[in-house]
């Protein structure tokens, strides 16, 4: 890939990201809460991984009616203060 165009994807990336959120808040999809496998899908991840993260209490899991669901938006946070 060219060097413009590694620059040119660099520098639309935050315009495009603020964007898709924006008209995905517009749409009202706003999905907090995710199942296990969801959440796995999501982030390419297998849901052993995110149980096996939740017993070292690395994400944010609630159980209700014998079901595993992940908090999307405290995931996003967390993910964002990583290097």
């Amino acid at each position: 890939m060219a060097e413009i165009e590694v620059a040119l994807i660099e520098a639309l990336r935050p315009m495009v990201k603020r964007m898709v959120r924006e008209e995905v808040e517009r749409a009202g999809y706003q999905w907090r809460w995710q199942s296990i496998r969801q959440a796995a899908v999501t982030l390419d991840t297998t849901e052993d991984a995110f149980r096996k993260r939740s017993c070292l209490g690395n994400i944010p899991l609630r159980k209700l009616d014998g079901r595993l669901y992940v908090d999307m938006q405290a995931l996003d946070r967390q993910m964002a203060r990583l290097p």
